[in-house]
């Protein structure tokens, strides 16, 4: 069977490239790791130089992903072999055995380094996780509670690093992902400042496109704040909404492949009481697919029930050309989403609908 770079023609730098890429973004397309990792470590690996070692734990982790024990047990010992007493090391190995079930395994390697080193915050959000995975709802909401606590420290810590590297678009973001976390309007403030920044360093971060768009809806809906802070943020929110859909598009007409999702929503807030909900789809789309469509109505309902604020009055939703299939129409709209939105939203937040048709 070929390989991948013998297939598409590409060389093993393009191939350590894209998973420099990935890992920078924060890409968690496993599948894709799998394959392009997989050859290089296997047929390039005296190339990579030191980067072989991280290529090596980015392969392991979407490994574990695709069920690939395999690969994972690979990837593992020859990091072992480079780093006996590494505490990523070792917290790799727990995420191995969590991938196999063997939780209390798992759990004595991560208790291990936190003895060794208690602010080893991997650690404990590996610990959360496999509460979360035993079905330990109560007890992982209790222990994640605790560990945001400490989001403060990590705040200080972004702080110094992007005082040593303050054209790093990567500190930036997760400085403002802390702030956001935080909460309270001050934060909300500054973290939106900052997802701005790590914009102006790289325009295709969309991770902080996502979080601008975020932090300003937020700032926009909330009754504390000046008319002009509102007017200023509703038109934030509007521009990272129009940059998020026109780089879905993009992607969408550069790419053969079936989209996980066939459509992007975007959420604006054009007044404290009015919000707006357009759906979209690329033309390129399969058109009898309405999962698509239902997966933006409940990301709909999920933020009307996540956010801190209150939707009231009036929402108004806009369908753009080709934002439904073709089996699709206006009875659709009122048996289906109108009920849905009712049913699963908080009582009293929506009292009247406005369906806009462009077809």
């Amino acid at each position: 069977m070929a390989s991948l770079s013998e297939m598409y023609d590409v060389g093993w730098e393009e191939m350590r490239d894209k998973l420099r890429k990935w890992r920078e973004d924060n890409c968690r397309n496993s599948e894709q790791i799998v394959d392009v990792g997989e050859e290089l470590i296997s047929e390039h690996a005296s190339k990579l130089g030191d980067d072989i070692w991280i290529i090596y734990e980015q392969v392991m982790i979407a490994a574990l992903d695709c069920s690939r024990d395999d690969l994972a047990l690979t990837c593992l010992q020859e990091l072992r072999k480079q780093f006996p007493d590494s505490h990523r090391v070792k917290r790799l190995t727990g995420m191995r055995l969590e991938a196999l079930e063997r939780y209390d395994e798992a759990n004595k390697h991560y208790d291990a380094i936190l003895q060794e080193d208690p602010t080893n915050t991997a650690a404990r959000k590996r610990k959360i996780s496999i509460l979360r995975a035993q079905g330990k709802s109560t007890e992982a909401i209790r222990e994640l509670n605790e560990y945001l606590e400490h989001y403060g420290k990590a705040a200080f810590c972004l702080e110094e690093l992007m005082m040593t590297n303050p054209h790093n678009h990567l500190y930036c973001e997760q400085y403002a992902e802390v702030k956001y976390t935080q909460g309270g309007m001050e934060n909300l403030e500054l973290a939106r400042k900052y997802f701005a920044q790590a914009l102006r360093l790289n325009n295709r971060n969309m991770r902080a496109l996502f979080g601008l768009y975020m932090s300003a809806s937020h700032i926009a809906a909330s009754p504390k704040v000046s008319a002009k802070v509102k007017k200023d943020n509703i038109k934030y929110a509007a521009w990272a909404a129009a940059q998020i859909n026109r780089a879905y598009k993009v992607r969408g007409s550069r790419s053969t492949r079936t989209m996980h999702s066939s459509y992007s929503a975007a959420l604006s807030a054009t007044e404290s009481r009015v919000f707006h909900m357009t759906l979209q789809s690329p033309t390129h789309q399969l058109k009898k697919k309405k999962n698509g469509f239902i997966c933006c109505i409940l990301t709909f309902i999920r933020y009307l029930r996540t956010s801190s604020h209150s939707v009231n009055l009036f929402i108004c939703i806009k369908l753009e050309r080709n934002s439904l299939p073709e089996s699709a129409s206006l009875a659709f709209i009122c048996k289906v989403v109108i009920p849905t939105l009712v049913a699963f939203t908080p009582s009293g937040h929506i009292y009247s609908f406005c369906i806009k048709l462009r077809l």
